[in-house]
This record gives structure tokens, C-alpha cells and sequence, in this order.
């Protein structure tokens, strides 16, 4: 392995900074129309999602995650703030079936980015009602974060992990 390479399970200050620097770029509260699955306010709100799971998954409690601005009239915060609680009110059930699908990786040695990705994934196949998003969308989106804020091999693994969930 190259010094510069990590595993999927190390976190690295640089994919932490990028975060941190990309989350404080962004206006959190965007607008936009949420018609389609993959529509670009949709991948916004996944985005904004990942960001606060991260800092759940960093930080270990929901009370020390920095909220997102409210503004009842964003229907993408709306989504954001239904991806994240999804995973807030069911995590021991997602990470459950992510330890089932990970049998020859050790869940707590994760790689941050890549276990809050898996559980935004997990969460919105598993716990959104009523939304039609088909599964390839959803994997597709995380998988999408994936090559924003980790690495190649992580693409894959979030999509070998997430395959498994939609089965």
C-alpha cells in the first residue's frame, strides 16, 4: 500500500477537513424542487444528510450534531431532515444489517465517512415510506458521495454493502 492510500476504515484529517470545508461552503438551506429521484435538490439533500450523519457517526451524539438552519418551505430540507431522522430513530436496526453484510470487516474500525454513508443509505432504502426512489437511485446517490468524500475502493465496497441491503 502507498503512504498516501488509506484503508476503508482509517480516517484520514484530510477527509474530515473536506467535510468541514464543503459543509461550511454550502448554503444549507437550498431550494428546490424535489419531483425526481436523482433530481439535483435531491442530491443537495442526500448531501446535507450525509453531513449530519457524519458528524453523528464523528461525534457519537445527536445532541452535539450542528443543525441544519430551518425553513419550513424548503421541501429539501424537509428531505434532508426525513433521511437523517430515518437514521437517528432506527440506527441499532441499520447498523445491525450493515455488521450482517460486512462478516469480514470489523464494523468499529469503519471508515467514518464510509459508516455514515452505509447508514444514510441503509436508511433511506430501509425506513423512507412512501417514497418511490428505486433502490439502483439510492445506491447510485451514495455511492456518488462516496467518490465526493472517500475513495475509489470504497466506492465499491458502499455498492457491494448497499446491494446487499436492496435484495
Amino acid at each position: 500500500m502507498k503512504d498516501n492510500e488509506h484503508l476503508p476504515w482509517e480516517e484520514t484529517s484530510e477527509s474530515s477537513a473536506i467535510i468541514q470545508q464543503d459543509s461550511e461552503q454550502e448554503n444549507v438551506a437550498c431550494r428546490g424542487d424535489l419531483q425526481s429521484p436523482a433530481s439535483p435538490s435531491r442530491k443537495q439533500a442526500r448531501d446535507m444528510a450525509f453531513k449530519l450523519v457524519y458528524q453523528f457517526t464523528v461525534k457519537g451524539d445527536v445532541s452535539d450534531v450542528t443543525p441544519i438552519e430551518e425553513d419550513s418551505k424548503t421541501v429539501q430540507n424537509a428531505f434532508c431532515q426525513t433521511l437523517y431522522g430515518a437514521v437517528v430513530d432506527n440506527l441499532s436496526a441499520i447498523d445491525d444489517r450493515i455488521k450482517s453484510l460486512i462478516k469480514d470487516f470489523d464494523f468499529e474500525r469503519l471508515f467514518k465517512i464510509d459508516l455514515a454513508i452505509l447508514r444514510l443509505g441503509v436508511g433511506e432504502l430501509l425506513f423512507i415510506k412512501g417514497d418511490k426512489t428505486p433502490s439502483a437511485v439510492v445506491i447510485g446517490a451514495m455511492v456518488d458521495l462516496a467518490k465526493k468524500y472517500s475513495t475509489e475502493k470504497s466506492m465499491a465496497f458502499i455498492n457491494g454493502v448497499l446491494a446487499g441491503v436492496s435484495v
